[in-house]
């Protein structure tokens, strides 16, 4: 059967496969964040907000700077693996993960130095804490190889390795690690916790790379010109922003803040936004599993087929994130209380930011449509507004709000670039995703 074909059947037996093929990866997702969420509770618990606000800027800081060094070669993996399927050559998709891994690898030692360089330059209290950053920086390109990894694993559809290690084994071994501290220290600060997330992605890294390198090294070879790799670099860093907001906005959210935000608000902000993720999860799982076959439909000019596809997701994404969004409202209250009492002030702001992981829910999966059908120069000029406008936003409200403050800036900045992407989506690429189901596929 021709790769893709099995998305031309039945509307509602594909709609099961959808549910089915996505399962994997939003269990993976899911238990991730629930791991993770569980690490930051004992965190908190340990250190309480303030201490768990300077670790949390400093993760973050090193989480952008990891996904800013893969210049956007995870989504535009997608694009050339299935480039290289369908014109037969495999060899293609593994010349593309030999030159990205040298230009990751490159870019994140550069960040990493002249990041690490700025923090210690800063005056104190100006930026996040200089020790804690300077670990996290160091472990910082290793982390962005493995997201890179990962990244162009799903694109060969590769979902175990793309997903387990990333996304469950990284934040289950940290969550063990904080256990064992926790059991065996009389305290924890930030900079030990740091050290111990170091030991965890470094263990789960290079093991993954292992791995998929000696699958890599399977496909065959194709020799890669200066013009591939030109196209390559030219299209990863126009889908560079796309990463960052689809992958990274909590920590762009919260590095923003930092900069008018208290450490122990901070805190309260990000678990905010961290629970508020959640409603989205099912939105990554869906997004990845659709991902090579809109790829190939799209390479195919299969237009009836794709747009198909698309609405089946769109309709998954939009009402699963409803359930959640309405969980959150139920007992939103009470998981916040689990962190400590001084965290249950930020049930406001995650019901806000849950309603602006609804909307990026309900337009579908745009941004993936957009980047594999060549406008990523479009989604850059996007995402660069989306980036002012939360700066700007955050710049106004935070300081005199707080952490609501916050909350709305990025629900409002969410809005922004969903509805353009929406609109961009429906005018280059002729397909306007609904989550209605009576609306017809085609």
């Amino acid at each position: 059967m021709r790769p893709g074909a099995a998305v031309q059947g039945g509307s509602w037996g594909e709609l099961v496969r959808l549910i089915r093929g996505s399962g994997f990866i939003f269990v993976c997702r899911v238990s991730g964040a629930g791991i993770t969420l569980v690490a930051q509770l004992l965190l908190a618990r340990w250190m309480g907000a303030a201490e768990l606000g300077v670790y949390v800027l400093a993760f973050a800081w090193a989480l952008l700077l990891a996904s800013v060094s893969t210049l956007g070669f995870i989504p535009a993996a997608i694009r050339f693996v299935a480039y290289g399927q369908a014109r037969g050559e495999p060899g293609y998709a593994r010349s593309f993960y030999r030159f990205a891994l040298r230009v990751v690898i490159t870019v994140s030692l550069v960040l990493g130095a002249a990041a690490a360089g700025l923090a210690w330059l800063l005056p104190p209290g100006t930026g996040p804490d200089a020790h804690v950053v300077t670990i996290a920086l160091a472990f910082m390109p290793v982390l962005a190889v493995l997201q890179m990894t990962s990244g162009v694993a799903n694109g060969y559809a590769q979902f175990v390795l793309g997903f387990l290690p990333a996304n469950v084994l990284r934040p289950l071994l940290f969550c063990t690690l904080v256990i064992g501290a926790w059991l065996w220290l009389p305290a924890l600060e930030a900079r030990l916790a740091m050290s111990l997330q170091a030991v965890a992605v470094v263990t789960i890294a290079l093991p993954t790379l292992i791995v998929f390198w000696r699958f890599v090294e399977s496909q065959g070879d194709v020799g890669a010109s200066n013009e591939d790799r030109r196209l390559w670099l030219l299209t990863a860093v126009r889908l560079l922003a796309a990463t960052l907001f689809a992958g990274y906005f909590p920590e762009m959210i919260t590095t923003i803040a930092g900069v008018y935000l208290p450490s122990d608000d901070l805190a309260v902000l990000h678990i905010s936004l961290r629970i508020s993720t959640l409603v989205i999860f099912g939105v990554f799982a869906v997004d990845a599993f659709t991902g090579p076959d809109i790829a190939r439909l799209h390479a195919d000019g299969d237009r009836s087929g794709l747009a198909a596809v698309v609405n089946r997701a769109t309709r998954l994404r939009f009402w699963a994130a409803v359930v959640v969004v309405m969980f959150f409202a139920l007992i939103g209250r009470w998981l916040l209380q689990l962190f400590g009492p001084e965290f249950v002030a930020g049930y406001p702001a995650l019901i806000i930011l849950s309603v602006g992981q609804l909307i990026q829910a309900a337009v579908g999966p745009v941004v993936r449509l957009l980047s594999i059908s060549g406008h990523e120069t479009r989604c850059l000029k996007v995402f660069a507004a989306a980036l002012l406008l939360a700066v700007v936003l955050i710049a106004l409200l935070a300081p005199r709000w707080g952490v609501m403050g916050a909350a709305v800036a990025a629900t409002l900045d969410m809005l922004f670039w969903a509805l353009w992407m929406r609109i961009l989506c429906a005018k280059h690429v002729g397909i306007r995703p609904s989550f209605l189901w009576f609306k017809s596929d085609r």
